[in-house]
């Protein structure tokens, strides 16, 4: 995700959100599945990673982000179930009934494989771009001419 294409826009930033939740779902299911514990934390530091920059670019509703949180925590929680118990608690107030540990799961969607594979493509060229600029000492904000 490129953060700065979205910058300002919290409706673009949610749906990026929306839609990278439900990649990281579909991962972390089917890694914990196949017992790939070593992967699914892989992609869920990779997602907390993009999440803590989108926050710090103010870019995300509270409601969006504390949604997203909460599906964080849930899929973090087999593997981190203390962890995740307290935070589940800090988040929000819940009762002692409401644990993480009995919260519905959060269930898996179709995702459209073409268009994750596009995506998938522009952000690797986009990456490409920006190793480039930096390897040739060009700041981001100054314009290409051909």
């Amino acid at each position: 995700m490129v953060l700065d294409d979205v910058a300002g826009h919290v409706e673009e930033v949610a749906l990026v959100l929306d839609r990278d939740q439900r990649a990281l779902r579909a991962v972390v299911l089917g890694d914990l599945e196949r017992l790939r514990f070593n992967t699914m934390l892989a992609a869920l530091m990779e997602f907390t990673n993009f999440l803590t920059k989108t926050r710090e670019a103010g870019n995300v509703a509270e409601s969006i982000w504390r949604e997203t949180i909460e599906s964080l925590l849930l899929l973090l929680s087999p593997t981190a179930p203390h962890l995740t118990e307290e935070l589940w608690h800090l988040l929000k107030e819940r009762s002692d009934k409401e644990c993480v540990i009995v919260a519905a799961w959060p269930a898996q969607q179709q995702i459209d494989k073409s268009l994750l594979a596009d995506f998938n493509w522009a952000a690797e060229a986009i990456t490409q771009v920006r190793n480039l600029r930096s390897s040739k000492g060009l700041s981001p904000r100054e314009p290409l001419v051909a």
